[in-house]
Parts: C-alpha cells; structure tokens; sequence
C-alpha cells in the first residue's frame, strides 16, 4: 500500500523524541490557496549576498531607516547605508562592545549604548550632554514628536523635548509602578509605549496631559516580563520578545500572548538565555521574527502569518549570521553579528556569504498503529530541473537517513539526484529502506539550488507482528 509520509511542515521536538523531533532548517512552510498540489510547501530561505564591509564589527544593532538611508553600529562607529548599499562612517561611540538601540524621529537619530547617548541630524552626530540626560541607558524609542530613554537600574524612563533628542528635562520622567520591576526594555507601537520588566508590562498611552502627555492605561499591566533585554522587536503584527513570568518557564510572546510551544521543549534546554537577541522584518509576503542565542548557537524564526517556527542556521555553526536587519529601495539587508560584514538577502541566491546553505526537514515519527512496515521505496517531491548549468549543483542530491529508535542512532546517508537543470519530471526515489515500528526519515541539501519539497510518499507492507 502507499503512505503519505509528512514530510513537510515546521520545528517542534518533544520532550520524548520518540514521540516527536521534527525540524526544519532553512526552509519555510507556506500553506497554498484552494487547489494546489499540496496543501503546505516548504520553500527555500533566501541566500545573502556580501555587500561590503562597515568597519571590523562585529555589528551591535538592528538597522534604522533615516532620511532614506539605513543605519546602525558595527564596533564603536555609526554607520549610514545608502539605497546603492554603500557604507559610511558617521561618528565614534564610547563602546566598543555591548548592544545598542536607535531611534530615528522627523529630523534626529537618536542612539544609546547602555553608557551614554548620541544624536544624528543628517550633519552632526555628537555625545548627548545634556545633564538632564538618564544615566546608562539601555533602549530608547520615538512616540508622537518625542523621544524616550530609561534610566538603566530603575523604573523610570524620560522625555525629550519635541523633536529633539539633545534637551531632557529633569522633571519630564516617570515611573512604571503597577510592579516593583526596573525597565528592562520599552518599544512604542504605532500609538503605545510597552514597558518591560523582569515580571510585567506596562502599557502607556498619550492623554495629552500638557505637564506629562503620557500615562499608563488603566488595566494595561500584564504579569509577563522579559528574560533578554535585547529580544524585544516590533513589527507590523505588534512587539515581540523572550518572556518570562513569576511563575518560571521562558516563552517568545507576540504582544503578550505566548506563541512559542513548538520550540518550549528548546528552550527549556538552554542554559543561558538572557543574551538572546532579536528583530523583525517582512519578506515576500510573510511577517517573521527572528531570534537568536549566542551562547546556545541557535536561531530560530516564527513565520506569523504561518503560526510556524524554523531553525536558521549558517554554514560550519549552529545559529544563523545576522545580528540585525534594515530595509532600503526593495532591499533586504542583514548585518553580520561578528565582524563588519553586511549582506543583502536574496532569493535567487543559494549561498550565504558565498558558504553551502545546509536545508534539513526531519519529518514526524511513522506509526502505523505499532505494526512493523516494510519500506520498499520511498519518493520525495522536489521541485525537478533546478541543477546548475555547471559545477556543484549540476547533478543536486538530496542526503536520506532514518531512524528506528526515535532519533537516537541514524543510518547512513543515501544520496539521490534531485533532477539535472531541465529534467523536470525527474523523481527522488529511495528502495529497500528495511522494516520499522517508528521510522523517521530526515532529508538534507547543501547543493547550492532552490530546493522546494512538496510532498513525500511511501510504498509499505505491513508484516505479521
């Protein structure tokens, strides 16, 4: 009889992986409209292609669109990359190390470096010396003309002047007091400040109270807080960040609800998380945030539209390269998290920074009601005809293995062709793959080609048990 084997689909390991260890690395689901061939597809991420260099790096920042150019830190310097993805240096921090967050308002880029303050004006890019300014702070943001800062080690967090990130008033602060917690990161949406703290968040409005035009709304505290300061990302869909509670656990939640228990399993295996760090952006059609921890050397991505997670991963380590992302003139451009490199992202590219992409599906465990299967082939749907004219990926091969014991000891790896460039109706087909009660089957790719997996199919028999 012939099975459909589930190979397309998302991470989720359990805390049994006899139960449950599927992953996907570089490679996204998409579910398909009314009449496609498959109800969801895994398609290839984008490839990044080196586009200069800032400096050594490594970089310490998301990009910020201001005045039409991009900008963020790489070691102790501002940088501007314009539409043309050239690079310049702006002006010289006090740190060389450490995260930083900008802020771009109508006519000043605001930046903090957890020691000290600085501000752009398209011209002169200087230390803010106002001495009014909070001490050491950590994020800043821009809401309705202003710009704010928190006062690392407290629950306090300032207001600029309008427009300008340069004058601070030493009466325009205020506290975020429904919990005893310090501020530990704070985004504005598109109407509200999120305050974060260890334990909870606050939610602010403006009042248009002329002495402080800004105030907590009245049930806007929520009993979550954040484990990495740096985790917290804003979208289109709202803020994001690694949470945590004063009941335990660690969580990604997407404006306070949790959105993570796919990868809960991951995460409650990581030894250190605070240094987590994360962003956002949107690319042909699809919302996503990525986070990264580099102690654990891991990434992982949430397709929101999907409801999905992903691992990222670059070539030879176990997490992805990119510290950070901007987006200029239909340009998708991420920053290297250890040196100064910089990259755009590119869907017709199938190299990161000219390394193998390495993309893995393991599919969920096969159990046919605990009955012994004989395997006597197995196809799997590729998108045929994507090998190259010439060299690696002329003749693509996608790598099988599997595993009987859930996950635990693997075959060996058994290479079939994908399709040479042209053979578009050539078929991946694996024979003789031996008798299971719990079979995994775990494909991988690193020819440099799109790869698109469509489905998948088994041939078995059951046998007497």
């Amino acid at each position: 009889m012939r099975i459909e084997i589930p190979f397309v689909g998302q991470d989720y390991a359990n805390r049994s992986s006899n139960v449950n260890d599927q992953r996907t690395v570089n490679l996204y689901p998409r579910t398909q409209k009314m009449g496609a061939k498959s109800p969801v597809v895994l398609y290839s991420t984008p490839g990044a292609v080196l586009r200069g260099t800032a400096g050594t790096g490594p970089w310490r920042s998301d990009l910020v669109e201001f005045g039409g150019d991009l900008y963020g830190i790489s070691g102790d310097t501002l940088y501007k990359i314009n539409s043309s993805l050239s690079a310049s240096s702006i002006g010289t921090l006090s740190t060389s190390g450490g995260r930083c967050v900008l802020a771009a308002g109508r006519t000043y880029l605001m930046i903090v470096d957890g020691s000290n303050g600085y501000s752009y004006d398209g011209s002169t890019f200087s230390t803010i010396s106002d001495g009014d300014f909070p001490s050491n702070p950590s994020h800043c943001t821009y809401l309705d003309g202003f710009f704010f800062a928190n006062d690392s080690g407290s629950d306090q967090f300032y207001k600029s002047a309008s427009e300008d990130p340069t004058s601070w008033n030493a009466l325009a602060f205020a506290s975020a007091e429904s919990s005893p917690d310090d501020i530990l990161a704070f985004d504005a949406t598109y109407k509200d400040l999120y305050f974060v703290g260890s334990k909870t968040t606050e939610v602010w409005y403006n009042n248009q109270n002329p002495d402080f035009p800004f105030a907590p709304y009245p049930n806007g505290t929520m009993d979550i807080g954040i484990q990495a300061k740096y985790s917290l990302a804003k979208s289109a869909a709202g803020l994001f960040w690694l949470a945590t509670t004063s009941e335990g656990d660690i969580s990604v939640v997407s404006n306070g609800q949790v959105i993570s228990d796919d990868i809960a399993w991951d995460l409650e295996q990581f030894t250190t998380t605070s240094d987590a760090t994360g962003f956002s952006y949107r690319q042909n059609g699809q919302t996503k945030y990525q986070i990264s921890f580099p102690t654990e050397d891991k990434t992982f991505e949430y397709i929101i539209e999907e409801q999905k997670w992903i691992e990222r991963k670059y070539n030879g380590i176990g997490r992805y390269l990119a510290a950070g992302h901007g987006y200029i003139e239909n340009q998708h451009v991420i920053v290297d998290y250890s040196n100064g490199n910089y990259y755009e992202l590119d869907f017709s590219t199938f190299t990161d920074n000219s390394e193998e992409i390495e993309r893995i599906r393991r599919a969920p465990v096969i159990d046919s009601n605990h009955d012994r299967l004989i395997f006597h082939e197995l196809i799997v749907e590729f998108e045929a005809g994507v090998g190259l004219i010439t060299g690696q990926g002329s003749d693509p091969q996608a790598m099988l293995r599997y595993s009987d014991d859930g996950g635990h000891t693997w075959s060996n790896e058994i290479w079939r062709s994908i399709g040479a460039i042209g053979q578009y109706g050539y078929r991946s087909r694996w024979t003789r793959l031996g008798i299971s009660r719990n079979r995994i089957f775990e494909i991988k790719v690193t020819d440099p080609v799109d790869v698109t997996i469509i489905a998948a199919y088994a041939r078995v028999t059951k046998c007497a048990n």
